[in-house]
């Protein structure tokens, strides 16, 4: 080859090949930095930062230094996440100047002055011992008090264990008030009197509990709890099939509290069951109190079920008959402005109203159908799940009856078909919340709701939180009649949509009607702490 046509070919490769070397600008990694300091403005050393990018899944960790700084560098463009942790402190996340937190890093960028504030956690101990005042070890939690619903619960965002000298100390907990609630549960085999669940100050009923206020960063000590003993009782009957014979074997009976538990998930949702031997059940170690009794027997063919309402005294119930009727079938079909749903994945509950747990669950197929086979006897709340975007649940109707807004009471066991039929003709509410100074308030939390207390399927309420502008949106809405309200400070959880404590404030709130398709703009008034914590108070 000629010299100089080599030398001049080898000249272009390498130009080729430290072109494509060269980083485009797409691929330029960049850089994220910034502080981290408790509440009093003091860095917070060793906090061990979390920066979570999206595409693709990914997590990087660094320290912080002994002037609370943190650099993550050689980072791919994308979006990203940080949160801090640190024992003795509550874990942190950047919010910056929106709700989202979420950190845009572009191609080569360096991002400065992120910051992190951590608020150190605060503490609970004591110690729980039994009537002798001897240790006792048991779980114990620190509940607060949240709304579901219509339902007021104690639940625990924190708990522990007592140790084998019945000491114990819950940490990770938010500056406020909490009720601290030693479980104890009795024995099935047991008739009374047993150990019970048991709150400070050594009190059964949660009415005479009282609450534990911490501080930021508080240790509150001396909380000790003394297990109490009460009376349990038993539960006895018999299961026969629909013609008052021996039920089939492999039958089982549950007995669950007929309301949800005040302690919520941690210390009532426990069911006592029994296996039914000979067409008899006996269920031991009942508290007094209202309960469901449900029946369960299945067949290779067939599958039958009975509910009972049961009151527990002072004494135990005994012959009690549960009578196992065939299970419910319903037939239904769902649509979208009168046609059939398209690419989309709903699907339609049925929720009982007493007690614990979903009735049902069935997918609508590509034609809009959807059907249950032997749901049990009881009463329900039918919903859509998921509502789509941009849709509304039109009507429910049963046997041609409107159950849009009520129950569907199956207790006498027939079956039916259902119509669901869902609107496109969504409304909206959008608006502005404002400070006292006249100054519009960011994250601050706004509640819609339908006006007076609601029947128990008749609900409907939405909450939404202000952007940094002040700004808020009701999306998908039905039409109707709507109150508007904001709350001052931070929420107990769901206290805003509570029924009654939201009527409390009913005539200070903004009154806003829709109809289908409108879109209506409102300022929220805003609810003063004082006014809230006073309300909140008396549900308590």
């Amino acid at each position: 080859m000629n010299p100089m046509l080599k030398a001049a070919l080898l000249a272009l490769i390498s130009a080729a090949v430290c072109h494509a070397q060269t980083p485009s600008a797409a691929q330029q990694k960049g850089s994220i930095s910034g502080n981290v300091t408790n509440l009093a403005g003091d860095p917070v050393k060793g906090a061990t930062l979390t920066l979570a990018g999206a595409q693709p899944p990914q997590f990087v960790w660094v320290a912080s230094d002994a002037q609370g700084n943190f650099t993550f560098d050689d980072l791919e463009p994308g979006r990203y996440t940080l949160s801090s942790g640190k024992s003795g402190y509550l874990r942190g996340t950047y919010t910056g100047s929106s709700k989202s937190g979420v950190i845009d890093l572009a191609s080569g960028e360096t991002v400065t002055g992120i910051a992190i504030k951590m608020t150190p956690q605060s503490v609970i101990s004591g110690r729980i011992t039994d009537e002798y005042g001897d240790p006792y070890q048991t779980t114990v939690w620190a509940l607060r008090w949240s709304y579901e619903g219509r339902q007021k619960l104690l639940q625990g965002p924190s708990g522990g264990g007592s140790n084998a000298e019945g000491i114990f100390a819950i940490g990770n907990l938010e500056p406020g008030s909490y009720y601290i609630v030693a479980g104890a549960f009795p024995l099935p085999i047991l008739k009374g009197p047993a150990d019970v669940t048991t709150y400070y100050p050594s009190v059964t009923d949660p009415s005479s509990a009282v609450a534990v206020h911490v501080a930021e960063g508080e240790t509150a000590r001396g909380i000790d709890i003394r297990i109490r003993k009460a009376p349990v009782y038993r539960v006895r009957g018999k299961l026969v099939d629909l013609n008052g014979g021996t039920a089939p074997a492999g039958a089982n009976v549950q007995l669950f509290p007929k309301d949800h538990p005040t302690a919520g998930s941690v210390f009532g949702a426990i069911r006592s069951s029994a296996d039914v031997r000979n067409g008899a059940f006996d269920i031991g170690g009942v508290l007094p109190g209202v309960y469901v009794l449900e029946a369960e027997a299945r067949t290779s063919t067939s599958r039958g079920g009975a509910r009972q309402i049961v009151t527990v005294g002072n004494g135990d119930v005994d012959d009690l008959v549960l009578q196992l009727g065939p299970g419910v079938e319903i037939a239904g079909k769902l649509s979208i402005d009168g046609a059939v749903p398209k690419n989309e994945s709903l699907s339609v509950q049925l929720t009982v109203t007493e007690g614990m747990g979903v009735g049902g669950l069935d997918q609508t197929a590509d034609d809009g159908t959807f059907a249950f086979h032997n749901i049990l006897p009881a009463v329900y709340r039918a919903e859509v799940t998921p509502v789509p975007p941009g849709t509304y649940v039109k009507s429910i109707r049963f046997e041609g009856q409107d159950v849009t807004k009520a129950t569907l009471d199956l207790t006498s066991g027939g079956g039916g078909t259902m119509s669901i039929a869902l609107s496109t003709k969504v409304a909206q509410i959008s608006g502005m919340v404002h400070g006292t100074d006249g100054m519009p308030l960011a994250s601050t939390w706004v509640s819609l709701w339908t006006p007076g207390v609601p029947a128990e399927a008749a609900d409907f309420t939405r909450t939404a939180q202000t952007d940094a502008n002040g700004q808020f949106e009701f999306d998908s809405l039905p039409p109707g009649e709507y109150r508007v309200a904001a709350w001052e400070g931070v929420m107990t959880p769901g206290l805003g949509t509570f029924p009654e404590f939201r009527i409390k404030f009913e005539s200070q709130a903004a009154a806003v009607k829709l109809e289908e398709g409108a879109h209506e703009n409102v300022e929220a008034p805003l609810i003063g702490r004082d006014a809230i914590a006073t309300e909140a108070a008396r549900l308590q």
